[in-house]
């Protein structure tokens, strides 16, 4: 039967003084009830079943200095701390400040598992800001206020995860561009559904690779808010390009032909409009336009002119109608489809006027207007639009069907003259005709 030791702490200290005065007699020390040899590991080997190892408990209440140890600033000092202030628990010396052990409810470097979003967080329990670092550089600060990226800061990566999976929200410092699903953002503002990036150099783009749902949408559902639902703007001041405030491009990539809408306007109030197509005329030149359409231009139901009595002055009938209409010369003709062929011109023979004949007789319904002659040219995502416009002299046929009508019925007063002139005549002749006879 082996009989149980209880050790006071004169003579464990003198077995620790033996086994190091006496090397040949012990190189470690063992304390157990059982009698088993220390670890041949292990300076100190304490083994219990039932019994625990009671570390010094002291009050820290400045975790920057060594106090309330005195006589010796070692590193690797351990303690436990009683002081709620400074944070109870087992802390250990650096060197220069008291470090606080893991107990278990840390962030782990590689994440955590079994977290309940209802009481585990990343954050602070105080009104004091929180900062993230890198490179011992702030990068990141959640202020009382506001979030705050560090503007100074330009070399750095951010990004978050979510189940193990990455860039769910990234911030590459180096080009402060933002991306979504995305570690390869190529706008300020790059957001993915995981596919392949798009919109390089765009402020924003927002790229949907699945098979439904919009790529992006806008939606102002305030039912007292006056403001547009989505608005592109644009401030080029330049003249090598002609940007779009907004453009809309279909590509259609399957086999065979297929209609694609590049731009769709529709609305649901039978006193909407789909499409309003607008230009500020500040009194200058009268060369751009409200709307312009290359190509053919297709339509359903009328085209209505404004033509309301209140919207006009000066109003005087029109005379002469059939000496302007006799000075027009209408022929036929083919467009240069070789020295212009993209802009949309007609393929086929036209009938009308030549614009600078027009110009002498009617001034009126001939301008001069800018006209883009690489207009129907295939249009490239993400590449500017070349200003390649001239200006030609373009006229409004609509405003010859009021002479054409005038000029009608001026021919009928003179047809209704002759007529006059010739039933007189009729008139004359069977008179003579009587009189002949009834001789």
């Amino acid at each position: 039967m082996k009989k149980k030791y209880i050790l006071s702490s004169a003579i464990m200290l003198s077995l620790a003084l033996f086994s190091v005065t006496n090397p040949t007699k012990a190189q470690n020390i063992g304390i157990n009830a059982t009698g088993a040899a220390p670890d041949a590991g292990a300076m100190l080997d304490i083994s219990s079943t039932n019994k625990g190892l009671l570390i010094p408990r002291v009050n820290i209440a400045n975790l920057a200095t060594i106090a309330p140890i005195t006589g010796s600033t070692t590193v690797s000092m351990l303690v436990y701390n009683t002081n709620a202030t400074t944070g109870q628990g087992y802390h250990y010396w650096n060197g220069t400040t008291w470090v606080k052990l893991s107990t278990g409810d840390a962030w782990e470097l590689t994440g955590n598992t079994a977290t309940n979003a209802a009481t585990n967080f990343l954050g602070t329990t105080d009104n004091i800001d929180f900062s993230i670092r890198r490179n011992n550089l702030e990068r990141f600060r959640l202020n009382t206020t506001s979030v705050v990226f560090n503007e100074n800061s330009y070399d750095y990566d951010f990004r978050i995860e979510s189940n193990n999976q990455a860039n769910i929200f990234f911030i590459d410092g180096g080009s402060d561009e933002i991306g979504i699903r995305t570690n390869a953002p190529t706008s300020m503002l790059h957001m993915t559904n995981g596919g392949v990036n798009v919109g390089a150099n765009a402020m924003a783009s927002f790229d949907n690779l699945g098979i439904d749902g919009v790529s992006i949408s806008g939606y102002n559902q305030g039912t007292t808010n006056g403001y547009n639902g989505m608005e592109g703007i644009t401030a080029y001041n330049g003249t090598g390009f002609i940007p779009a405030g907004v453009m809309g491009l279909a590509i259609y990539q399957g086999a065979a032909n297929a209609p694609t809408l590049g731009v769709m306007g529709a609305t649901n109030e039978w006193q909407g409009t789909g499409v309003r197509g607008q230009r500020f005329n500040s009194g200058g030149a009268n060369s751009g336009w409200g709307g312009l359409f290359l190509n053919d231009l297709g339509y359903t139901g009328g085209v209505f002119n404004a033509s309301d009595k209140r919207l006009k002055t000066n109003i005087t009938t029109i005379k002469g109608a059939i000496s302007i209409i006799d000075k027009l010369t209408p022929v036929s003709y083919n467009y240069d489809l070789e020295k212009y062929p993209s802009m949309g011109l007609n393929t086929e023979k036209e009938f009308g006027f030549i614009a600078q004949e027009i110009q002498e007789i009617l001034p009126e319904i001939v301008r001069e207007k800018y006209l883009p002659t690489n207009g129907t040219e295939r249009v490239n995502p993400n590449t500017p639009i070349e200003n390649k416009n001239e200006l030609f002299l373009t006229m409004d046929y609509t405003r010859l069907i009021p002479l054409a009508i005038q000029g009608i019925k001026e021919q009928q007063s003179i047809i209704e003259a002759q007529n006059a002139k010739i039933d007189a005549l009729e008139k004359i002749i069977l008179e003579l005709q009587k009189a002949i006879e009834n001789k």
